[in-house]
């Protein structure tokens, strides 16, 4: 199984790539907001691949209204819990 980091990490490496075929990636504002408990060698694989990422405190309630904020956000955390969110009325 893979851990919540990976799993979050993989999905935003996927939107981002069809962002990019699309040639719309500079366009589209996205980010995978990470919580305090992600380790730094998650932070590192984001880094190594380009990943817009932001860190908040533990929690759903700090890390979606963060994620609300881009066209598109994951927010994920260590035990598997995110969301994939697109803001529909901002992605024209």
């Amino acid at each position: 199984m893979i851990d919540g980091d990976k799993q979050f990490a993989l999905i935003m490496m996927y939107i981002r790539e069809l962002l990019v075929e699309m040639g719309v990636e500079e366009k589209v504002p996205n980010v995978l907001v990470n919580t305090a408990y992600s380790n730094g060698m998650a932070n590192n694989f984001l880094d190594k691949h380009s990943i817009n990422k932001k860190c908040v405190p533990t929690g759903v309630k700090n890390a979606h209204p963060v994620v609300q904020q881009y066209v598109i956000g994951v927010n994920d955390e260590p035990n598997g819990h995110g969301t994939v969110f697109v803001n529909w009325e901002r992605l024209d």
